[in-house]
């Protein structure tokens, strides 16, 4: 598969990256997919091309990836065969339709849309997710530098403080069992006294 890089979107191989990026990217879905089950039905939100779901599909029964392009959907019906994929904007699905499912994967999504939107997606999961399903998501902590805020990424609408973001993501896991972890290039840590950089969220809903 060819590699190129359209607005926040990475098409690549996923059995060959080439590059530190690459390899921060799948680390993450990697990584998420150790706390999936073999008998899980997964939605993979905001899928991009693809190689996110087919690294997903190696651990689960089901997996479905949708994304709002076009293009990166019909790239991901070429390349991976066996995994249905849905051209459909997150924001505008129904916590009905999600119920289907029992676990979400949602990795850099969070931070591409609204802070209304995104509490609305985040309350729909809750209501959504089967007992003991997971939902695990990333998104940035807001930098700093010389005391002031900065967004490095003209893309992100939406990078939340460490303290902003766990606030929300407490208030509407209540029950829920929240894991959280830091990301350094391929590797994953507790997140415990990080402040900023990268966070993974692992978010099982209890039986």
């Amino acid at each position: 598969m060819a590699t190129k890089m359209s607005p926040e979107r990475l098409y690549l191989d996923p059995e060959n990256p080439k590059n530190e990026n690459e390899i921060r990217h799948i680390s993450r879905y990697v990584f998420a997919s150790n706390f999936i089950s073999s008998d899980d039905s997964i939605l993979d939100c905001a899928c991009g091309s693809g190689y996110g779901s087919y690294i997903l599909s190696k651990k689960s029964a089901q997996v479905t990836g949708c994304d709002v392009s076009e293009k990166s959907i019909e790239y991901a019906n070429s390349n991976y065969k066996k995994i249905n994929f849905l051209v459909r904007n997150i924001n505008s699905m129904h916590y009905l339709e999600l119920e289907k499912y029992d676990s979400f994967i949602c990795m850099e999504t969070i931070e591409h849309i609204s802070f209304a939107e995104c509490i609305a997606w985040l309350n729909k999961i809750a209501i959504a997710i089967k007992s003991s399903g997971v939902f695990i998501a990333s998104s940035p902590m807001l930098r700093y530098k010389d005391g002031k805020a900065y967004i490095t990424n003209p893309w992100h609408v939406n990078e939340m403080p460490r303290e902003i973001l766990l606030y929300v993501i407490n208030s509407i896991f209540k029950d829920f069992e929240i894991k959280l972890f830091h990301q350094k290039e391929d590797k994953f840590t507790s997140l415990e006294d990080e402040d900023e950089g990268f966070c993974i969220m692992v978010i099982r809903k209890n039986k």
